[in-house]
């Protein structure tokens, strides 16, 4: 006996159970078109989307905030609402190979440019150090006074992974001053890459710092 045609006008809603989809997929899988001429099918998703790897709370008179997990993608890093615990200062960032911080030598390079308002452009740059500056001297605002003050990084770090050619790091730094406008915008490089960059750490130019949250993810 031919069965009928099942019509849309002869489902209810939420007539058809999940039960119904078993083993179309697999967990994570995403519908996905296999051309005008068949059906589409469960595969897994493409790359390109960034993943949450990490993530948390304020943090109150720190002395770096620190990321150990790096792996072979790339990273980008928000740290939000910074202040520094004493008189304004700048930010800095290390990084780590084989799970130990570069603290010294002359691997980092960096060029930073400050602005506020109509008032003044500040531009800097220096080769061969041993930390990158991600914001230039005292512009990390002291916590107190002017309660607005407070300034936000967006980091990203290109292959990670990569031995063969520098690393690139970009970070744009942003926030306020006694009502005016401030962004600093840096570009960084580290070439003593003789190895995989593994972590990285933000600190304080000389005083510990605060931060109202921060959010780290990889590029799958």
């Amino acid at each position: 006996m031919a069965l009928s045609k099942i019509t849309t006008e002869s489902l209810l809603d939420g007539e058809i159970t999940l039960a119904k989809f078993a083993n179309l997929g697999s967990d994570g899988q995403v519908l996905t078109s296999t051309g005008g001429s068949s059906p589409p099918a469960f595969e897994a998703a493409a790359g390109g989307a960034w993943a949450v790897v990490a993530s948390g709370g304020a943090g109150s008179n720190v002395a770096s905030l620190e990321y150990t997990s790096i792996g072979t993608k790339d990273i980008w890093m928000r740290v939000k609402g910074m202040t520094s615990t004493s008189s304004a200062q700048g930010l800095r960032m290390q990084i780590s190979q084989s799970s130990s911080f570069v603290t010294s030598g002359t691997g980092y390079n960096y060029a930073t440019q400050y602005f506020e308002g109509s008032d003044s452009i500040v531009t800097a740059n220096a080769q061969d150090q041993s930390f990158m500056s991600l914001s230039g001297s005292n512009r990390m605002p002291a916590t107190g006074g002017d309660t607005v003050r407070a300034y936000s990084a967006d980091i990203y770090i290109y292959d990670p992974s990569g031995t063969s050619k520098h690393t690139m790091v970009y970070s744009h730094i942003k926030g306020t001053n006694d009502g005016k406008g401030i962004t600093d915008q840096a570009s960084n490089s580290f070439d003593a890459n003789t190895s995989a960059i593994d972590g990285l750490k933000l600190y304080g130019s000389g005083y510990n710092f605060n931060y109202d949250s921060y959010l780290i993810m990889e590029l799958n």
